[in-house]
């Protein structure tokens, strides 16, 4: 697991309009064929993923109070995935890291997705393997 912040300017400064696009990302070069970009919208106290999958997958949360878990080869972790000054980081997760995203807010949560390439459906994480 990977992260940096999202670093942009206001592309409209008279209203304080910042528009992300997907060159704003930095992405590795593993993603330069990537499927359009999606929008999760996940509700107060949702969750998804809890899966793991070939491909590599970046995120940016566009709400408070989303975290990431995911688990390595030195145990589980979990990240607020927003800065505490509000800035937002990217999240890029690796190919068969399990994983899964959880809107710990009050309200339903937006997530900026974007996948390395389209390789179906992921593995859901059952039993021991799970990060529920």
């Amino acid at each position: 697991m990977h992260h940096y912040p999202l670093t942009f300017g206001f592309t409209r400064p008279e209203q304080n309009i910042a528009i992300m696009e997907l060159k704003d990302l930095a992405l590795p070069d593993s993603f330069k064929n990537a499927p359009p970009a999606r929008l999760a919208f996940v509700a107060a106290g949702g969750w998804g993923g809890n899966h793991k999958h070939e491909r590599q997958e970046a995120f940016v949360a566009g709400s408070p109070g989303l975290y990431i878990v995911w688990r390595d080869k030195n145990g589980m972790h979990q990240e607020q995935m927003t800065a505490a000054d509000g800035t937002p980081q990217v999240y890029l997760v690796d190919a068969w890291v399990p994983h899964m995203v959880v809107n710990k807010g009050q309200q339903p949560a937006v997530l900026y997705e974007v996948m390395s390439h389209n390789d179906g459906p992921a593995t859901p994480l059952e039993g021991a393997e799970s990060l529920r």
